[in-house]
């Protein structure tokens, strides 16, 4: 203990200096006479711990460090569960924290109608911590008891960036391969109402094409496909694979024959979209590499049908994480598509903005995806769904580029659009929603982005299924939300249901999987867990050095953390070394002055200084 009886003057504290010397004078004047109170904000264990290491030494043995969620009964009355470990303890100074755990979501209610108890029977100073994010709604919902803090302390650490990247999507409505040869006028209709995104009138044309007696087989495989991609459009994907595969049946039972052959590419081409999005990535995958032979010696490699046959298997590549062969087919269809004046040749644009984006190829990929924007709004109409999937991906390139403001402005468009053609229940809506809530979550409003991900939830769990990697994506943006507001062990949880359910689709070598690895690492790194958090951090460096390279800027963040796993269990120049490295990528590929090159660099000095202290 000093000398002086005053908390040491250590450089790797959190907190400012100011704030460093408002708490030794606290406790100072504090201790052995009675209840006072601090609250201390602490954005993660080790800065809560940093404190405490420094109040022990004033403190002595007599410091009672209390986690809420591990009081039992604390959820219905906290004040008798403070009783027995006071008692048991006889404390000389109470630190406390747990306020932003969800099992325990009503004490801070308690602490503002209990508050008197509080006073007269845990007479001691008390240093209440909560996450920084935790301050509006402690204030909210405990005035009266916050009214009693005699100091507010604000920890000076940055805590680590959000871990869940935009994510760009795909546009698979002009991917599928032709459309069938028929004379019928009202499967002419149908065509023509899906073609600018009529879905009713495509609903009424084929319901009454339903209605006429005796049609021959090209037009009865022609009604079912014009079905199945209505109902893939409006987000209904078992129906649309079932009338894909009735059509797939009927032709199978046909005589070989050239239009047989041309209905049953066009089939297999819709079939393929249904799988892929339905999230069964490897069996489209499958069933497009063993029909593209086929394609190719029936109508020749520059056909613009096998242009699209491409562009679905470099879509369905894409959603694999297998970025580079997916950009090498993409970039093949290109050039046959770009003479045909076609909107599947601004979808193909936008998907391989989509490919270089997942690359860190952030220029490029603005570049291209508006340019597919110019295509659509030409041969679409600026009000059409596919014309919404580009606005997404612009939004998405310019949030990962730092453009925050304009991002949030070009998603609102692109989620008023989708909206208003596909409804708020469409997955493509849903998909929206969550980059939505990235944008929100860079610009700091927690407990919105928080409401929206909670909200969206069931929603997409209702379109696709809990199997589908759209919807353990949205659990892992979840997850990351709160862990920024400090509900640690809710977010262990949910990360971990996530993997779980996208090792089952996806297997353990898909950046996803890398990434929510790290997204695990991270809450165990905020929970003090180092040793479990540097074990998983190191494997989730090693799925997303695979599968993007050594020097993507998704790396910036993972490389951050493990930084913090190992610095934290003594090894600061090891630390220093990630973190230089993260630092080194983040300048590179993104700029100085992005805010990731510009957070890797405050957690370098923030190394720095721990490695003095120790």
């Amino acid at each position: 203990m000093p000398a002086n009886g005053s908390l040491p003057d250590l450089d790797g504290s959190p907190l400012s200096e100011a704030d460093h010397r408002a708490l030794t004078r606290f406790l100072e004047q504090s201790l052995d006479h009675g209840f006072r109170l601090v609250i201390i904000e602490a954005s993660n264990h080790a800065d809560r711990e940093a404190i405490l290491t420094d109040v022990a030494l004033m403190v002595g043995p007599r410091l009672l460090r209390l986690t809420i969620d591990e009081l039992h009964g604390a959820d219905t009355n906290l004040w008798m569960a403070l009783q027995e470990p006071f008692t048991t303890h006889a404390p000389r100074c109470l630190a406390l924290w747990g306020f932003e755990s969800a099992s325990q979501s009503d004490w801070a209610r308690q602490l503002n109608v209990q508050r008197d108890l509080f006073v007269t029977d845990f007479a001691v100073p008390w240093l209440l911590f909560i996450h920084p994010t935790s301050r509006v709604p402690l204030l909210q919902a405990a005035p009266d008891f916050c009214d009693f803090a005699i100091l507010w302390l604000r920890a000076d650490r940055t805590s680590p960036a959000p871990v869940a990247s935009t994510v760009m999507h795909t546009d698979d409505s002009w991917l599928s391969s032709g459309t069938p040869s028929t004379a019928n006028p009202l499967l002419h209709q149908a065509r023509a109402a899906l073609d600018t995104a009529r879905f009713d009138a495509a609903r009424d044309a084929l319901s009454q094409f339903d209605l006429q007696p005796d049609h021959d087989v090209v037009d009865r495989v022609s009604r079912q496909l014009y079905g199945a991609r209505l109902e893939r459009e409006q987000g209904h994907l078992a129906l649309a694979e079932a009338l894909a595969r009735d059509a797939q049946s009927i032709l199978a039972r046909q005589p070989p024959s050239a239009n047989a052959q041309a209905l049953m590419r066009v089939t297999v081409a819709e079939l393929g979209i249904c799988l892929l999005q339905s999230g069964r990535y490897e069996e489209a995958e499958t069933l497009l590499r063993r029909t593209l032979p086929l394609v190719a010696q029936a109508l020749g490699r520059e056909h613009p049908d096998y242009s699209a046959f491409l562009g679905t298997l470099g879509v369905v590549l894409t959603r694999q994480g297998k970025y580079a062969e997916a950009e090498r087919v993409l970039r093949e269809p290109l050039a046959i598509q770009a003479t045909l004046g076609r909107p599947s040749y601004g979808t193909i644009l936008n998907n391989l903005a989509a490919v270089l984006f997942a690359q860190g190829k952030y220029e490029e990929a603005e570049r291209i995806v508006r340019e597919s924007l110019e295509v659509k709004a030409t041969t679409l109409g600026p009000e059409h769904p596919s014309y919404a999937a580009s606005l997404h991906n612009l939004a998405g390139v310019l949030s990962a580029q730092g453009k925050y403001h304009e991002s949030k402005r070009v998603l609102d468009e692109a989620l008023a659009l989708k909206e208003k053609v596909l409804g708020i229940e469409h997955p493509d809506y849903l998909r929206s929603l969550t980059n939505l809530a990235t944008i929100l979550l860079r610009q700091g409003k927690f407990m919105e982005v928080e409401r929206i991900l909670r909200a969206s939830l069931p929603g997409l769990e209702r379109a696709v299924g809990r199997e589908h990697p759209d919807y353990s994506r949205s659990l892992h943006y979840l997850a990351t939300i709160l862990s920024e507001q400090g509900k640690y062990s809710e977010a262990e949880r949910l990360v971990r249901e996530s993997l779980a359910l996208r090792e089952k689709t996806l297997g353990r070598d898909f950046p996803g999987h890398g990434e929510l690895l790290h997204q695990l690492a991270d809450s165990l790194t905020n929970q003090g867990k180092y040793g479990e958090a540097e074990r998983i951090g190191r494997e989730s460096l090693a799925v997303l050095e695979k599968a993007l390279g050594p020097d993507h800027p998704r790396l910036c963040p993972v490389l951050a953390n493990l930084a913090m796993a190992v610095a934290h269990q003594g090894r600061t120049r090891e630390g220093i070394r990630l973190l230089q490295r993260a630092l080194h990528i983040g300048q590179t590929t993104l700029g100085a002055e992005h805010p990731t090159a510009q957070h890797m660099r405050d957690l370098l000095k923030q190394i720095q200084r721990l490695r003095r202290r120790r």
